[in-house]
Formats: C-alpha cells, sequence, structure tokens
C-alpha cells in the first residue's frame, strides 16, 4: 500500500529529529574520545581540544552532507529562513501585529461580505438550468407599476399564444390554518398543476401534481421538503396521510426534493387549482406567473412576443387598457432589486476598506523596508546576494500573511454569524451565507501582493547600491529615495480618498435613515398591541363578522384595555392598479381611473384607536351594516384623485368598469397612512365597513396605557377561550410591525457606517504612521535646524502643514468620488441626494479631524527634539 504524502512527510521529520539527537550524542563522543587519546600522546589538555575539535569540525562535516542528501537543500534553507523570519518579526512584534490585525480586518470583513452577496446573488437557484426561469409581470404604464401580479384569464392568454416557453405557471401565495395535532397558521401556494414541470422538480416521496389534481383541488396537496422535516419528524409514511388544511381533510400525495422550496423556505403546501377559474377576471389580479424559456430562446425573444400578446389583449379588451407585460430573470424576483443594490453598495464599501488596509500595510512596509537599510547592507557586506534578501522578505511576508489569514477567518466567521443575526428576516437565502475560502484565499493574494510589492522595494534599491557605501552613510540623514517618499505620500492621499468616499456615502445613509424616522405616519404607533388571526376556509366569511363581534366584547373586558378594533389588515404590502369610475362632477363625467388601491375593512373604533385623524364627514356606525346601502371612508389622496379641488363627502363611485358593481357612497375623509413603510409615499386607501366586507383574515388591535408585555398572555388567553380552533400566530406591537419595514435601511446603514469607521481609523493610522516615520528619519535635521534658531513652533506647524497637506489632497479627491458613486445609489437615499452639502463637508470635515489628531502627536515629537542629542548622534 502506497504511503500518504502528509504520513510521510510526519515520519521523516520525526525521524530527522531523532537522528539528530542521535548525530549530536555520537559527535560529543567522537570529541572526548579524541581529546583523551591525544593527552596521552603527550599533548596539554587545551591543545588536545583544539586538535579533536578539528577532527570534530571534519565529521560534522560528513555527517551534514548526509543529511543533506537525506532531506533536500530547498527544505533546509526554507526551514532556516522560515525561523530567521519568525525571529526578524518577534524583534519588533508591535508592527508584526499592527499589520496582521490590518490585513486581517480586511480580509476578513470582504470574506464575510462576499460570501453574503455570493450566496444572495451569485449563486443559481437550487433548480435545474435555474438560469432558463423567468418570471412575467403585469406593467402599468399608467401608475408607472413594471412588476405587477396579474389576472388569470390574462395568464391563460400568455400560456396559450406563448411560443418562447416550454411552459408557465400561476401561483398565488396564501395563508392557510392547518391542523396536524397543532393548529397554526402557514404560508401555502395555490398553484397551476405543471408548476413542478415548469421548475424541473422531482418528488422526494410519492410525486407532484398532475392534471388529474384540478379536479380535487380542495382534497389533494404537496407537501415542502422543509415542512416534511421539522413539522411531520420526516415521516417515511407521510404519503397518503392527510391533515386538516383550512377546516377541510387534505391528502399529502408527495414530498418535494430537499432544498427546492419554492418561492421561499416558509411556504409549506402546494395546493392546487381547480380545473375551472369561472369569474376570474382580466388585467390586474394577484397571479404571479413563472415561466421557463424553450431551448434556444433568449430574454429578448421571449419579450418581444408577451409585448405583442399584451398588446393584442389590450386592443380586444378595455380592462386591459395601459396594461403591458414585461420579463424578468426568476433570481431577480427572489432577491428583490433593493437587496441586489444594498448588496453592492456594502460589497464595494467593504472592498474600499480592503484597498485602504493594503495602502496601510504597504506604507508600514515601505517605511519598514528603509529603516532596515543597515541590516540589508551589513548582510550584502557579508556574501549575502540579492535573491537572498528577496527570498527571506518573501518568506516573513509568507509568515505576516499566514498569520493574517488565520485571523482573518476567525474574523469572517463572526462577521458572518453576526450578520446573518443582525440581518432583516426578508433578506432571501440567509440560511445559505457560509464562509467562502476561495473569497479568502484571493483577499490572501491580494493582501501578499501589496506586502511583497511594498516590502521587496526597498530590499531592491538597496542591494543595487555598495555595500561599503551603505554602511558608512547607514547613520546619516535622511535614508529614503524621492521614489519612496513620493509612493509613500500617495498611498496617504489614495488613504484618505477612499476612506472620505466611503464615509461620506455612510453619511448619506445615515441622513436618509435620521429623515425617514422624522416622517410623520399618520397613526398611533405607541401603546398598541397588534395581534394577527385567520378563519379557516372552510367557514363562510359572513362567519367572521359574529366571531369579531364576540371577539371585540371580550378584549374590552380586559383590565387596562382603553380601545379595541379589528381592520383585516395591518400594514399594508405591494399593491397593484385597480380601476375605479367615479360619480359625475360639474365639470361633466369623470373618466375611469387606474391607480394602486388598498381597500381595508375595518371596525367602527378603528380611526379613534389608531389615532387618524378625520378630515370631513363621519366614521362608520352600527347603521353601517350588511343590508344598509356601501359605504366608505377614504383617504385624502383617494379624495384628491376622484374629486380634485371638491368636496367628496356624498359622492360615489365604483370598483371597475363594469355597471353592475354597485355604487358606494363615500361618508368621510380619513388622513393619510404610511401603512407600506415611512419612506415610501402614502398610496390611495379606501375603508369599508366590516360588516359589510367582512374577512376571514383580520387583525385585533388593541389600545391600553398598561404594561403591553403583561397584556399579551390575558389577550392570547381570551381569543383562545372562545375559539381554540383559530391559532394565534404571535403578539406584537405597532411600533415592531413598522420596525420591520426599516429593516432593511437599518441594516444597510449600520454596516456601511461600521465600514466606514474602520476606514477612518485606517486612515488615521495611516498618516501618522507617515509622519512619525518622517520624524524619525529627520531627526538631525531637525536637531541641526533648532540649534541654529527654529522654534519649536515652527517645527510644530511644519510638521503638521505636511501632514494636513497630503489629507486635505486626498479629502478632496475622494469627495468628487463620492459624488460619483453617489449617484449610482441614489434609490437607496431618501430625502437626501448625492450632492448632499451636509454629508459631504460633514465627512471632510471628520477626516481632516482625525488627520489633524494623527499629525499632532508626531509634530509635538518633533518640537521637543533636543538639538545636543541629535548633533551627537549625528
Amino acid at each position: 500500500m502506497r504511503m500518504k504524502p502528509w504520513l510521510r512527510r510526519l515520519l521523516n521529520l520525526t525521524w530527522r529529529n531523532r537522528w539528530e539527537r542521535e548525530m549530536a550524542e555520537e559527535m560529543r563522543h567522537h570529541l572526548e574520545q579524541q581529546t583523551r587519546l591525544h593527552v596521552k600522546a603527550g599533548m596539554n589538555e587545551d591543545d588536545a581540544r583544539w586538535a579533536a575539535q578539528r577532527q570534530f569540525g571534519h565529521v560534522a562535516g560528513i555527517q551534514e552532507g548526509v543529511r543533506d542528501a537525506r532531506f533536500p537543500r530547498w527544505w533546509a534553507a526554507f526551514s532556516r529562513d522560515l525561523r530567521l523570519g519568525v525571529r526578524v518579526l518577534g524583534r519588533n512584534p508591535g508592527f508584526a501585529w499592527v499589520v496582521v490585525l490590518t490585513l486581517a480586518i480586511g480580509v476578513g470583513a470582504n470574506t464575510a461580505m462576499f460570501s453574503l452577496v455570493n450566496a444572495v446573488l451569485l449563486r443559481p437557484l437550487p433548480f435545474p438550468e435555474a438560469d432558463r426561469l423567468v418570471m412575467v409581470w403585469t406593467e402599468h404604464r399608467q401608475t408607472g407599476g413594471h412588476r405587477q401580479t396579474t389576472g388569470f384569464l390574462n395568464f391563460t392568454a400568455w400560456k396559450e399564444a406563448a411560443g418562447s416557453f416550454s411552459d408557465l405557471a400561476a401561483y398565488d401565495p396564501v395563508s392557510v390554518v392547518i391542523d396536524a395535532g397543532e393548529v397554526r397558521r402557514t404560508s401555502a401556494l395555490r398553484c397551476s398543476t405543471h408548476l413542478g414541470s415548469v421548475l424541473k422538480l422531482k418528488a422526494h416521496l410519492g410525486r407532484l401534481l398532475n392534471e388529474d389534481d384540478s379536479a380535487r383541488s380542495e382534497s389533494v396537496a404537496v407537501l415542502c421538503h422543509s415542512a416534511w422535516q421539522h413539522r411531520f419528524g420526516g415521516r417515511p409514511d407521510m404519503v397518503g396521510q392527510k391533515v386538516i388544511v383550512d377546516g377541510r381533510p387534505v391528502e399529502i400525495v408527495g414530498v418535494t426534493s430537499p432544498g427546492s422550496e419554492f418561492p421561499d423556505k416558509q411556504t409549506e403546501l402546494w395546493l392546487p387549482l381547480p380545473a375551472s377559474r369561472g369569474g376570474e377576471e382580466r388585467g390586474a389580479g394577484p397571479w404571479f406567473v413563472v415561466g421557463r424559456l424553450a431551448p434556444g430562446v433568449t430574454l429578448a425573444q421571449a419579450q418581444a412576443e408577451v409585448s405583442g400578446i399584451a398588446a393584442v389583449l389590450e386592443r380586444d379588451f378595455s380592462v386591459n387598457a395601459g396594461l403591458g407585460a414585461t420579463i424578468a430573470p426568476l433570481l431577480d424576483h427572489v432577491v428583490g432589486r433593493d437587496v441586489r443594490k444594498s448588496l453592492m453598495l456594502l460589497l464595494g464599501a467593504v472592498g474600499t476598506v480592503l484597498l485602504i488596509a493594503c495602502a496601510n500595510v504597504a506604507n508600514l512596509m515601505l517605511a519598514r523596508g528603509v529603516s532596515r537599510r543597515r541590516e540589508f547592507a551589513l548582510r550584502l557586506s557579508l556574501g549575502a546576494t540579492r535573491g537572498r534578501l528577496v527570498t527571506q522578505l518573501l518568506v516573513e511576508n509568507g509568515v505576516l500573511c499566514g498569520v493574517a489569514a488565520g485571523v482573518g477567518g476567525v474574523i469572517a466567521g463572526v462577521t458572518i454569524l453576526a450578520i446573518r443575526a443582525a440581518a432583516p428576516a426578508n433578506l432571501p437565502r440567509l440560511d445559505e451565507v457560509t464562509l467562502n475560502l476561495g473569497v479568502l484565499g484571493v483577499a490572501l493574494v491580494l493582501a501578499l501582493g501589496s506586502l511583497c510589492v511594498s516590502g521587496l522595494q526597498p530590499a531592491l534599491e538597496w542591494s543595487r547600491r555598495d555595500a561599503l557605501s551603505l554602511l558608512r552613510n547607514s547613520g546619516r540623514g535622511p535614508s529614503e529615495t524621492p521614489l519612496a517618499r513620493r509612493a509613500r505620500n500617495l498611498l496617504v492621499v489614495a488613504e484618505f480618498a477612499l476612506a472620505v468616499m466611503l464615509f461620506s456615502g455612510a453619511a448619506m445613509l445615515v441622513r436618509s435613515f435620521v429623515q425617514v424616522l422624522e416622517v410623520p405616519p399618520g397613526y398611533r404607533t405607541k401603546d398598541l398591541l397588534v395581534v394577527p388571526l385567520r378563519l379557516d376556509a372552510g367557514r363562510p366569511e359572513s362567519a367572521a363578522s359574529p366571531y369579531a363581534a364576540t371577539l371585540l366584547e371580550r378584549v374590552r373586558a380586559l383590565p387596562g384595555v382603553t380601545a379595541v378594533t379589528i381592520s383585516d389588515e395591518a400594514m399594508l404590502g405591494e399593491r397593484g392598479a385597480t380601476q375605479l369610475t367615479a360619480d359625475r362632477s360639474a365639470a361633466g363625467p369623470v373618466s375611469p381611473l387606474r391607480i394602486p388601491l388598498a381597500i381595508t375593512a375595518i371596525t367602527p373604533d378603528y380611526f379613534r384607536v389608531m389615532g387618524v385623524p378625520l378630515r370631513a364627514g363621519r366614521v362608520f356606525s352600527d347603521f353601517d351594516g350588511p343590508g344598509a346601502p356601501a359605504v366608505a371612508v377614504v383617504n385624502e389622496l383617494l379624495a384628491h384623485q376622484l374629486w380634485p379641488g371638491e368636496d367628496p363627502v356624498g359622492r360615489t363611485f365604483r370598483q371597475g368598469a363594469d355597471s353592475r358593481q354597485p355604487w358606494i357612497t363615500v361618508v368621510g375623509v380619513a388622513g393619510d397612512q404610511r401603512l407600506q413603510a415611512l419612506d415610501r409615499p402614502p398610496i390611495a386607501q379606501m375603508f369599508r365597513p366590516w360588516s359589510q366586507q367582512p374577512s376571514r383574515g383580520m387583525n385585533v388591535i388593541v389600545h391600553s396605557a398598561s404594561d403591553l408585555a403583561t397584556l399579551a398572555p390575558s389577550l392570547v388567553d381570551v381569543i383562545q377561550r372562545i375559539d381554540h380552533s383559530v391559532p394565534v400566530e404571535r403578539v406584537i406591537t405597532m411600533e415592531q410591525l413598522l420596525g420591520r419595514t426599516m429593516a432593511s435601511r437599518r441594516f444597510r446603514t449600520h454596516l456601511l457606517s461600521t465600514f466606514a469607521g474602520i476606514a477612518l481609523v485606517l486612515a488615521g493610522v495611516g498618516i501618522f504612521g507617515l509622519l512619525h516615520y518622517s520624524v524619525a528619519q529627520s531627526t538631525q535635521e531637525i536637531g541641526i535646524r533648532t540649534a541654529l534658531g527654529a522654534t519649536a513652533g515652527q517645527i510644530l506647524r511644519e510638521v503638521l502643514a505636511s501632514g494636513l497637506r497630503l489629507a486635505a489632497v486626498g479629502v478632496g479627491l475622494g469627495l468628487v468620488g463620492a459624488v460619483v458613486l453617489a449617484r449610482m445609489f441614489t434609490a437607496l437615499l431618501y430625502e437626501t441626494g448625492p450632492t448632499d452639502p451636509v454629508s459631504l463637508f460633514g465627512a471632510a470635515l471628520v477626516l481632516l479631524t482625525v488627520a489633524l489628531l494623527a499629525c499632532y502627536l508626531p509634530a509635538r515629537r518633533a518640537a521637543r527634539v533636543d538639538p545636543m542629542l541629535a548633533l551627537r548622534a549625528e
């Protein structure tokens, strides 16, 4: 059997150590024996020992040749250089650790950030030929909505007419109540039966949905693999079992393959659509459409085809007026446009940190190389070649990089854990983020390149000169060449330019974040508890009204409850365009208007509980029941869009252009609310009485002046006692709900601010190191000038001016770069432009202040130089 290479190396090393000990013992015994023989021959003891040592040296040379034959010379040379490099670095541990930590911070942060970008943006989706999967969206040209869901009949038209796709499937994410020994609320998909074939998935157990399942759509389901493992313990007999979904028994016919959850890992069930979708509308709708491009078809070809189909639908059906179609890769939908921009911004920021770290290390290595001029001169005078100097420096740099790799790997691992803990819940594929060793290697190669270029330059420079002249002049005057001085100055300028760009970007994000926090939401956020509930689909919508009435009565009776209301939505998500037709005005008929619209069902106390002001008219009352005329309260934005400049109270409108739709009378106008997010403008909103438009999904909103944490268990207990089959998913405060809409902005702001802080420290260390070294090199010159009459103030000002001059040049270049780069990420800013003077000049002021502080200590040292000591050293 062939021995493993690593085992052979280990045995050789062990054998070599034992062989060397035995050889040393043998040589010592030989020396003593030869000494005794010479003494017996009449020599004195000193002469005898000298003669024995000569023979001992001859034997040692023979044994060294034997050892070199058994162990290659390159290994002996490398081990010697390695030991020497460790000793050299050990004599200056401060320098070594500054270099190691600087590199480790840059390498670790870049490895962690690129690992995140790789997992979220670059790694393909876990489906066969995932690059062929696309989303087909409805495009609302009037409202500017570019990626909106569509109506089912439009999807059917695309599927039948488009030849650019192997297949298309529609799905609608829904919330269901599942009872599998424990009643809970979960996410599911109502989807086309051929969704599995579009994604090219295979079943882990059983089968996926097929066409026959459309006839019994309410009795079968496919279980997602993650839910099968975590919720059902990975039972191998799960296929054929029945669970209760929305009050109906559903048979599990299969389990999806591992790692292929669609559209996200929160989805637990696939429920098939029925064969007949009667009553479905064209135009806008709730359906997501995913497709697989046919072989050989490009994205542009498919886009041209669906655009043509959309034009035909727009011509043939009035409801499709102003609607187009657009195609985008599925990965873009999974990731999201804002997430992509945020991650690319953060990747650029952490790359800037690495560049600053490399520039800083290069500056340190240049300074250290110049200070080792005497060492290089001595080694050259003793016979060392230019290649030996280069080899030794490469080994030293390799030692620094090796230690930095270990520390950087630890920093990267810790950073990844911190990012996963702090990242918003809506950041996709977060569980796939792991340490990427390839990225760690690339970052280390960049760092090693910086070390080698900067560390070898002084050695190459001095090795060209005569060793004797170097030794003669090694203690006299400045030893830095003009080229090295310019290189170090440019590195400091580059550090400050990069730091200003990064710091000003962080300042813009912080300013945007503060601006968002100051936006009035239009509703109360404090002292509110929200409990999301959902009745199962086995109950009719009308059952929601008596349940809500009982629930309100019981909750009002709880101690500490000031008021309570029910709304079918607490916060608003994305909204597609809805067509509204208003009544006649004094100026004539109002044409149908297609706008993003939120329709919210509420109980009468909603506006009082939420603290939403009523601008005109009245709120709902008990008289607005199921048999009463349809009424609504609209927000100010909707009132202005339907009846600009007119009093909307008493006016009527209806949904859609169908004349059979009932007219709805406006009884009140409420203030606008930012229920999507604080950084997004309000959208048109229509409130309907709960008794006229009940919903199985509801949010109980409780206002209390007492401690909300104490009230929450009592609230859950009341809900469970009314009907234990209604699961309580969570109890959350309104402030927490609002905070979730800010999670992505908060995440990127905090992360970019951290990177900017690191860059600030590194830039300060860089200019401090430059001036500290310059003062050390110019000590004798400063002493002579002081002896000739220069004052301490003059020396202080000159040193400060030399450092601040470099910082000012770097800051100026950085401000220009910051404006250019900020224009690429304007979409991530809020009420703050790329030329925001507060952010730009604030960043410049901070960097110049850091430069001033970093320059002051070396300048003060220069001002305190004793001329007698400097001249005595000369």
